[in-house]
Order: C-alpha cells, then sequence, then structure tokens
C-alpha cells in the first residue's frame, strides 16, 4: 500500500504545501505531501530511526537531566474527491513540544464551505496561541479556546492539541 505522507515536523525539500511557516520554533504545514511512502513495518523503522533536526528548539521540558521531545508525524488520506484541496484536515507540529490535529465538518460542503478551510484555520490559530503562553507552562484549554475564537471563517471540526509541560498530570 502507497500514501502521500509527511512524517516530520522539518519541511522537506519539495513538499507541497498550501501554506509552510518555519522559524522560532514554528513548523506547520497543510495539504498533502507528493512523495509515496510505504508503510511496511520495514519502512516505518527506517523513518522514524533517524529523526530529522527539530527548528528552533532551545527550550524543553526536563526530566531529571534529560531533556523531553515530542516525536510525531503526519499522514493525509483525503477522499479522492478532496485531493485538490488537500481534504479536510490540519495539523501543526510546533518544537517539538506540542501537536495538533482537526478535522473539518465535511456536511458543511452542502452549503458551498470548505471544511478544511476551518480546520487549517484553526490550527494556525492554535499556533498563535501556544506562541502567546509562557515557555515552561502552556495551557491547552486556553490555546484551544483562543485558536475556536480568532477562527473566522464558517465551518466547525474536532480538534486535538497536546503539549509536553513542565505540569504533572497534563
Amino acid at each position: 500500500w502507497w500514501f502521500r505522507c509527511a512524517a516530520s515536523s522539518v519541511p522537506r525539500p519539495g513538499l507541497l504545501v498550501e501554506q509552510l511557516l518555519v522559524g522560532g520554533g514554528r513548523s506547520f504545514a497543510t495539504g498533502a505531501a507528493p512523495e509515496e511512502v510505504s508503510f511496511s513495518p520495514a519502512a516505518r523503522e527506517a523513518d522514524v530511526s533517524q529523526p530529522e533536526k527539530s527548528v528552533g528548539t532551545s527550550d524543553k521540558t526536563m526530566l531529571g537531566d534529560r531533556s523531553l521531545k515530542l516525536v510525531s508525524g503526519v499522514c493525509y488520506l483525503p477522499h479522492p474527491d478532496k485531493e485538490e484541496t488537500g481534504g479536510e484536515d490540519a495539523h501543526f507540529i510546533w518544537d517539538e513540544q506540542a501537536i495538533g490535529i482537526a478535522d473539518g465538518v465535511g456536511g458543511w460542503a452542502s452549503y458551498g464551505i470548505d471544511a478544511g478551510q476551518y480546520a487549517r484555520d484553526i490550527m494556525s490559530n492554535a499556533v498563535t496561541a501556544i506562541e502567546e503562553e509562557p515557555k515552561d507552562s502552556i495551557d491547552l484549554t486556553r490555546v484551544l479556546e483562543k485558536a475556536h475564537s480568532s477562527t473566522t471563517v464558517p465551518g466547525s471540526s474536532t480538534a486535538c492539541i497536546i503539549a509536553i509541560t513542565n505540569q504533572v498530570g497534563y
């Protein structure tokens, strides 16, 4: 089986994205990558055994004398009718400390609304909200509330954001 995938917090040369922002520890992409990636066990091991260096990672959550980081990847498998727009999903990977994913509600299409645009906007706004948080403590509830209130395009989406913080049980 072959799927179009992107599996890094660092952009790759030739990565097809509608929007790509990099700088100050920020990595955000939408759309599907054009490269073909196998999902065989050998291919998965090869992909994660040599993780690419993240952009701008200087402040890390510490566990004893070890720095914690979140290793993550993403794969878009849009419906064939939605491939041209990248589908209705969006994500962000931020500084190896936080990730978010949104799945736009496709029912909006019957009203002429692009559910993918809502998902992309809420994830972009979540990155902005995370960057406004104190370095040592990310309040994910506040981040999602800010992202939602900043998203002005019509639509709706599920959304999940996780982060490594210095808070226990977060």
